[in-house]
């Protein structure tokens, strides 16, 4: 009779074997709230970064924009680049009426007003839709689960 107690190699393979069976069914399961909290996350930082590019407008005195490059999944501050988080995309083309070339972008003067209202609506994997909304008239961000009124 052995002395040594310890698992077997047999043991531990079939330990992880059970280990791998499980995880590859609940892998789907756990995909769906990744992407809806991508989504959320991608959301809120986008409207931050527009509202940050407001009262930066507001603060300098001068005008402060955000750049929308939808076929690299990424936008622009005049501070700072972000790309979307993987998995999550631009829902179409971003309406501001405001264009560098064909890059749609959301100016905003130095009261905070924007040059012209409009919506980014972002995606994720589950074809769930985040709408980040930009008040034409005073430049309020929200983020929204519903299109704007005027759709």
């Amino acid at each position: 009779m052995s002395r040594h107690k310890g698992f077997t190699l047999i043991e531990l393979m079939v330990v992880l074997l059970i280990l791998a069976l499980t995880l590859s069914l609940a892998w789907p399961q756990l995909n769906r709230p990744y992407q809806r909290y991508a989504l959320n996350s991608s959301a809120t930082q986008l409207a931050w970064t527009l509202r940050e590019a407001r009262s930066e407008a507001m603060f300098k005195g001068r005008i402060s924009s955000v750049r929308f490059y939808v076929s690299l999944n990424r936008y622009r501050s005049d501070k700072q680049s972000y790309y979307l988080v993987k998995g999550i995309q631009y829902g179409g083309i971003p309406t501001f009426p405001s264009r560098i070339g064909s890059i749609p972008v959301c100016s905003f003067n130095a009261t905070g007003a924007p040059a012209g209202g409009g919506t980014v609506v972002l995606k994720n994997q589950l074809n769930d839709k985040k709408y980040i909304i930009v008040n034409p008239i005073v430049g309020k961000v929200r983020v929204s689960d519903k299109p704007p009124e005027n759709w």
